[in-house]
């Protein structure tokens, strides 16, 4: 039989199964006074027009109280309608319409189980008050499972997440229904405005949508369509309550926090909050499009913390009763500390107002100027009135009790008044009260609690309290002592089901079971049994905040309870607290408990390159990042389609799990790590021809004709400021060297004398090659701009017809542009190359920069991320100028990678990478150094990536068929940019210094399989790798044959 891990706590108790609620603690000259009681599971309360309370139950119940009584008339019971009321759903709002005293309608938002999905909705009744003692809701049918009902709104379908479901509903000054709702547990849907959740809402009495309300939203692209016109402030995660400032349209709204923060939000059309993107304050430099808090309070057991903010009120009573202090400001409350605080809305303070509210969920001003709070805790309302000087009045009775023999047995009471209040217990002897003293027998006889201390038979009697201040006195109702040699029940607690190894999983069902005997009665059936499971959160802190999970019940032996998937609170010290109460059938009881904790697993987000930003819980991380979380527990994990990181934009590819951008994935039991892979974004790059239509077209390049800009159906917009069709020429000489220089356009014709010609291109820099010239005439002068930039420019004469020159600009409006320079004559242009520079191009999966500078570990920045280590003689050094940090090899020394580069570079691929170096190698490749590769001897089965020949030219092979090498010596000292690439279907192979290819030919084709997983050296599976001798800097891997266009934006 399992067991959970944490001790199981006994209580053996003398007192009553009722709760004991002793009275919030208030400032001086404030009394509290219960309104209502003997509620269930409350969520909200509102004072109806003439006065009378309204309570709503999670559970169905709609509850009024009158003036002077605390006794309930259920005017209805929703649970006839299709009710959910798991977790935080059920009945959770309730408004009277403006017009009530005529129409007698009133609006609640409860959870439908109404197919296609659960899901919460806004509904109208109409009440029935003929009898002024027993109010109901009209059911014209006179069957209460076709209960009247004029559903308003109906919200989006709900998840399988229980919790976030907001739930207040007010009238505004306009006239209009607001509507809080929660985000469903899912932050993003606070910032979509394809969904109604994480909003709050404006809409007309009859649910239809006013015209006015916003249809744009701070920081969100687009505009609401359809029902989403009902939106009318987004940006929230639970706004569980909020309030109007009586006779203005000044909004609070009270948004329940997730880790950190609780926020008090000022309502306003079209602003955004900021969820699930900020908590709390936060900058609104880096956030401009997010409306600050109001006020916020952190997470803790302090002053001005706690864990859930709920109810608020503004204090703008008609009658003001309350010191002049409290008008205007703004009473708030915290479920979880069980407090109400005020806010001074002018200077920003806070102040403790009560303390011991029990789990209050709701405030009220009413119109005497009282203030009412819901007490879930303890399922009250209480009424705060003040009173200034004002004598004790006993706002709690002691309780009849029983005791055992030789057990303690205690009586509480509970007063309002002005303090300090005093207290003098005392027991009937005879027919004289005596005042009782602490001592052997009696402890606390001048407090709130008396206790009896080890009661005798002659303890037996009654008790009462009288309670004084400077302004009077109040005597308690008598209590009566009954002491028995009856003995307590004993009581226990098995977990026989659901647990794994001890503890508890998250959505996995966990099974208790009690066993009760009393020494008189013997086994106690299941009557004499009462539960209820608690959730627990901030357990480390040793004042863990309790929340119910199952509510009190009785009547049985035993349960289930199945532990929350989602929930507010997402750290790991948490536990399920599993008590039992029986009681024996002269009363006596015992309580034990026993604490329930959960399987924890590491949870870790990494990226591939690593450092981009992923999401967790809605909230922004930098990966990697590793957390603990509850096993079976769902946590949202997004990452964005695109991040740009210093410089480079990269595009998302998938999650490891396979799951969506934004999924939720369910904690697993062992260890896990979930990967988002990107990709760095290809560079825009392109190569256009001008030319008369009808002529070849270059092999690699686009054809321009002279048409006006427009999308030419190749993927590109290019094109002139007017058609230069006319101006084309196709000159047919044999003196072109080859197609590209034999065509041409004039940028001076008649026709367009000021030519402009434009490529659509992302913002950004570019390198942009120009050619211009004719083959034909040597009468111009050639003058052509790029981005104002003055690209090329010469007076052509018979040996030299073309000019050829390379810029780099910045574009900014989405076009580069080419136009005629100053002193320009019979200006013409040929062909032109444009490259996109300062990114990566697609395919990287190896990225290694070098520039640790310090240790033996070097990054691979790639989705590969498979870093190395130096090994030997391997060492940092100064790199290439403005590139931080390189490697400097001796021959001997190496870096060793976590993980083969053949599984990239044994097929297609480029190296591309920094070199600097004095080596002289061999001209026998499988003896010379390089820079990576391997030498599988015996066979052909090896790949030779940038290996030194005699004469210092460096060269790309595969297999045993020569392949090609640069066409000049790097080996001078320099830093050169070396770009190998391999097509391993044709074989073709190609070597680039300098951003211009040197060498090409055709070596092996094939996939090599070979394994090998240095830089530094020629791997060797012989033994005798050949080493590198120079310094290395920025070696990247792609696992495609890049352009010459891409490869000169490396270079």
């Amino acid at each position: 039989m399992a067991r959970a891990r944490t001790a199981t706590r006994t209580r053996l108790g003398v007192e009553r199964l009722d709760d004991r609620i002793t009275p919030a603690t208030l400032p001086a000259g404030f009394t509290e006074t219960a309104v209502a009681a003997g509620l269930s599971n409350a969520t909200a309360m509102e004072v109806a027009p003439n006065g009378d309370l309204w309570v709503l139950e999670q559970g169905g119940g709609v509850k009024r109280f009158r003036p002077g009584s605390t006794a309930a008339d259920l005017v209805g019971n929703l649970s006839v309608v299709g009710l959910r009321s798991e977790g935080e759903r059920g009945v959770l709002g309730i408004a009277f319409d403006p017009n009530y005293a005529t129409n007698k309608w009133v609006y609640i938002y409860y959870t439908s189980s109404d197919a296609p999905n659960p899901h919460n909705r806004v509904s109208r009744f109409t009440v029935s008050d003929a009898n002024p003692a027993d109010y109901s809701f009209v059911d014209t049918t006179a069957n209460p499972a076709l209960l009247d009902e004029t559903v308003i709104l109906d919200l989006d379908p709900l998840s399988g997440a229980t919790n976030h479901n907001g739930g207040a509903i007010h009238f505004g000054p306009d006239g209009k229904l607001y509507v809080a709702v929660g985000d469903n547990a899912a932050g993003a849907n606070a910032q979509s405005l394809a969904n109604r959740h994480g909003k709050v809402l404006r809409i007309n009495a009859d649910g239809t949508i006013p015209a006015d309300n916003p249809t744009a939203f701070a920081g969100i692209a687009g505009t609401t369509t359809g029902a989403n016109r009902a939106i009318w402030a987004v940006g929230l995660r639970n706004p569980y309550t909020f309030a109007f400032r009586p006779g203005t349209s000044e909004m609070f709204i009270n948004d329940v926090g997730q880790g950190t923060w609780e926020e008090v939000n000022r309502g306003g059309a079209g602003l955004n909050y900021g969820w699930p993107t900020t908590e709390g304050a936060f900058n609104s430099t880096t956030y401009p499009s997010f409306s600050q808090p109001v006020y916020a309070y952190s997470h803790g057991s302090g002053t001005f913390q706690g864990y859930a903010i709920t109810g608020g009120a503004f204090y703008n009573p008609a009658t003001s009763q309350f010191p002049a202090q409290y008008q205007g400001d703004y009473f708030f409350a915290d479920y979880v500390n069980s407090w109400i605080n005020v806010l001074d809305t002018a200077t920003g303070t806070v102040e403790r107002f009560a303390s011991s509210a029990p789990a209050t969920v709701d405030l009220r001003v009413a119109a005497d100027g009282s203030l009412l709070y819901l007490a879930r805790g303890s399922n009250q309302v209480f009424r705060v009135s003040y009173t200034a000087s004002s004598a004790p009045a006993v706002t709690q009775q002691p309780a009849n009790a029983t005791a055992t023999q030789g057990s303690n047995a205690t009586f509480t009471v509970a007063a309002s008044g002005t303090a300090p209040l005093t207290y003098q217990w005392q027991k009937l002897v005879g027919s004289t009260w005596t005042n009782l003293v602490n001592g052997t027998d009696y402890s606390g006889a001048t407090t709130a609690t008396l206790t009896v201390l080890g009661a005798a038979a002659g303890d037996a009697g009654q008790y009462r309290a009288v309670v004084s201040n400077s302004a009077g006195a109040a005597t308690s109702t008598a209590a009566t002592l009954t002491v028995t040699a009856n003995r307590p029940p004993a009581a226990s607690i098995a977990l026989p089901a659901g647990l794994t190894n001890g503890k508890f999983v998250a959505g996995q069902t966990v099974t208790f079971a009690g066993t009760a005997t009393d020494p008189e009665d013997g086994t106690l059936g299941a009557a004499a049994y009462t539960w209820k499971v608690e959730y627990l959160s901030s357990t480390a802190t040793g004042t863990p905040a309790v929340r119910p999970f199952v509510p009190e019940f009785g009547g049985a032996t035993g349960g289930t309870f199945t532990p929350a998937t989602s929930g507010p609170y997402t750290l790991t010290d948490v536990a399920y607290r599993v008590t039992l109460t029986v009681r024996d059938s002269a009363g006596l009881t015992t309580t034990t408990s026993t604490d329930v904790l959960p399987n924890v697993a590491t949870v870790t987000l990494a990226s591939a390159p690593a450092g981009l930003t992923l999401t967790l819980d809605g909230q922004p991380y930098t990966a990697p990042t590793t957390f603990q979380s509850v096993v079976g527990f769902e946590r949202p994990i997004g990452a964005a389609a695109t991040q740009t990181v210093g410089g480079t934009t990269y595009t998302f590819q998938g999650w490891s799990d396979g799951g969506a951008a934004t999924h939720t994935i369910v904690t697993p039991a062992a260890a896990t790590t979930y990967k988002a892979t990107y990709a760095a974004a290809a560079l825009f790059s392109t190569r256009i021809n001008f030319q008369l239509a009808g002529a070849p077209v270059p092999a690699g390049y686009l054809a321009d004709t002279g048409a006006v800009f427009g999308n030419r159906g190749n993927g590109y917009s290019y094109g002139w400021n007017a058609n230069n069709a006319s101006t084309a020429r196709d000159r047919n000489a044999a003196n072109s060297p080859d197609q590209r220089y034999d065509t041409l356009i004039h940028l001076q014709k008649p026709e367009n004398p000021n030519a402009v010609w434009e490529l659509a291109v992302p913002n950004g820099t570019y390198r942009v090659r120009l050619v211009a010239g004719d083959p034909s005439h040597t009468d111009s002068v050639y003058r052509t701009t790029a981005e104002g930039v003055l690209a090329v420019s010469g007076t052509p004469t018979a040996a030299q017809r073309w000019f050829d020159n390379t810029v780099t600009v910045t574009v900014t409006d989405g076009r580069l542009t080419l136009a005629n320079g100053a002193g320009a004559q019979n200006n013409k242009l040929a062909f032109v190359e444009v490259t996109q520079v300062g990114g990566l191009p697609a395919g990287l999966v190896g990225e290694y920069r070098f520039n640790e500078n310090a240790g033996t570990a070097t990054a691979d920045g790639s989705v590969s991320a498979n870093g190395g280590t130096l090994v030997g003689s391997a060492v940092w050094v100064g790199g290439r100028p403005g590139a931080g940090s390189a490697v400097s090899f001796d021959g001997t020394g190496r870096v060793d990678l976590g993980a083969d580069l053949n599984q990239w570079l044994g097929a297609s691929g480029t190296v591309a990478f920094w070199l600097r170096t004095t080596q002289v190698g061999n001209n026998t490749m499988w003896l010379a150094p390089g820079v990576l590769g391997v030498e599988s001897a015996g066979n052909g089965n090896d790949v030779f990536w940038g290996w030194l020949d005699a004469s210092g030219r460096i060269g790309v092979q595969a297999g045993d068929v020569a392949g090609a090498k640069g066409a000049a010596p790097i080996n001078d000292g320099q830093w050169h940019h070396v770009a190998l690439t391999r097509d391993h279907v044709t074989g073709r192979v190609g070597v680039y210094v300098d951003g211009t290819l040197s060498g090409s030919a055709t070596s092996g084709t094939g996939v090599k399989t070979t394994p090998f997983r240095s830089i530094g050296r020629i791997d060797d599976t012989g033994g005798s790798p050949t080493g590198f001798a120079g310094a290395v800097d920025d070696l990247l891997v792609f696992n495609r044959v890049l352009t010459a266009d891409e490869i000169r934006g490396l270079a």
